[in-house]
């Protein structure tokens, strides 16, 4: 009977050691994960590494950029086994500041080969060792540029406020996410993209979106940055199936070709859209309320090239006994062609009349002007306004396109309007990148 006791109190030892040991090893706090660790910024964003070097290979090899082989796939994915970085997981960046005050964090595989990164990286440029409490750093000479680690993470860093974020990063609990991170990490639009940037930043925050979400697509020639922008309050907009535009020129450099429906945008002085409007229309005094009452949606504008004009002009002569008078004449000159189309309703006459008191319209002879443009030609009728250079009248047509073609310099910028939700813009911008790159001298060789 002791026996059987015994046994029993046995049984319910090894019983409660079990449970014991079970909720200890459950409850043992768990290394965060590395999107919790991260800091808060203007700009915050994910990048898949090795997927972002195949995607640029095209480029980089076909432009012959230099370092590209630095630049490879095979290169980074190296590099990364060599010190410990595990590039097969995604790196996490934040921005503040324009760019004065950026970090970055990676997943480590390894952490005891960090220190040997830190080695080469020294051969190249002079290091510095520091510490944070108990947390050692390496800074680089000279710069405001510092590198951390722990067991799973490493951390790069350029600013003046180290010790706050690497405070930030050192004191995180598993769960303890940012709010930015966050609503970030329920970005689904981008899922599987190499790059996925967002911003809530105040010039975004300025117009009444609450965030800006971009991601991007390369080949060797261009890149697209793909966006949408999200209001917390209905757009108001919608894409027509078709509206009136202006017949493409061939020489056009710059043209606008938009169709949207805009009724539910009317009076609405809080709407994101509404407050672009009215800021680019500040520095010349349009009259953005007048207009949105009497614009139906459609504008259609062309610059580039040259139009015929026969303008007037006083010229001085004498007569056979050498007296002088001025004689009105005629004579055909080239001036920039411009053409520019606006679908208009019966509320049209009064958004002319602001444009004529704000002196942003005004007469000149025969023809009337645009603020600083050559002489135009000014037609106005029951569905639309048009203002052109030259004497040959714009042929018009249907179209369903919603895009701008931009020149400047070398480059020319394409947007195109994807779609419009209820609450989300979708966009995309096309650059020519190797250009693009040189204007802003990268890649030079």
């Amino acid at each position: 009977m002791a026996r059987k006791g015994l046994f029993i109190l046995f049984l319910l030892g090894v019983l409660a050691a079990f449970f014991y040991f079970r909720f200890y090893m459950h409850n043992k706090e768990q290394e965060p994960l590395l999107i919790e660790r991260m800091p808060e910024g203007d700009l915050i964003g994910k990048v898949d590494v090795l997927q972002l070097a195949r995607e640029l290979k095209p480029f980089l090899f076909y432009n012959k950029i230099p370092f590209r082989d630095m630049l490879s796939y095979e290169f980074i994915l190296a590099q990364g086994k060599n010190y410990g970085v595990n590039l097969q997981e995604p790196a996490y960046f934040f921005v503040n500041g324009g760019g004065e005050e950026w970090g970055a964090m990676f997943a480590l595989s390894d952490s005891s080969r960090v220190r040997a990164g830190y080695q080469r990286l020294s051969a190249e440029v002079e290091l510095k060792d520091t510490t944070i409490g108990k947390q050692k750093l390496v800074k680089i000479n000279g710069e405001n540029l510092f590198l951390t680690h722990g067991e799973k993470w490493l951390m790069l860093y350029h600013g003046k406020n180290v010790f706050t974020y690497v405070h930030k990063v050192l004191y995180t609990k598993r769960g303890e996410i940012k709010e930015r991170w966050k609503r970030f990490r329920e970005i689904k639009e981008f899922e599987g993209e190499s790059l996925i940037v967002s911003s809530e930043g105040k010039q975004v925050r300025k117009y009444g979106f609450e965030s800006l979400v971009m991601s991007q697509d390369c080949d060797s020639i261009h890149l697209d940055i793909k966006a949408f922008v999200r209001s917390s309050l209905p757009l108001g907009l919608e894409m027509k199936q078709q509206g009136m535009s202006l017949m493409n020129r061939d020489q056009s450099k710059r043209t606008v070709d938009l169709h949207l429906k805009i009724d539910s945008l009317r009076g609405k002085k809080n709407n994101p859209l509404v407050k672009l409007l009215r800021d680019a229309g500040k520095r010349v005094g349009f009259p953005t309320g007048e207009f949105l009452e009497a614009w139906e949606g459609d504008v259609s504008f062309q610059e580039g090239g040259l139009s015929m004009v026969r303008e007037k002009y006083v010229e001085t002569v004498m007569d056979e006994e050498f007296n002088t008078k001025q004689v009105e004449k005629e004579r055909e000159t080239w001036v920039p062609a411009y053409s520019l189309l606006l679908s208009m309703n019966e509320k049209q006459k009064q958004f002319v009349g602001k444009l004529f008191a704000k002196g942003i319209m005004r007469k000149d002879q025969e023809h009337y002007r645009l603020l600083t443009s050559p002489p135009l030609v000014f037609y106005q009728r029951d569905d639309h306004l048009m203002f052109f250079s030259g004497m040959k009248t714009p042929e018009l047509l249907d179209s369903v396109s919603n895009e701008v073609r931009w020149t400047d310099g070398d480059l020319i910028y394409h947007f195109q309007l994807d779609s419009i939700q209820e609450k989300q813009l979708f966009f995309k911008l096309g650059i020519p990148l190797l250009p693009f790159l040189k204007k802003q001298k990268i890649f030079m060789k």
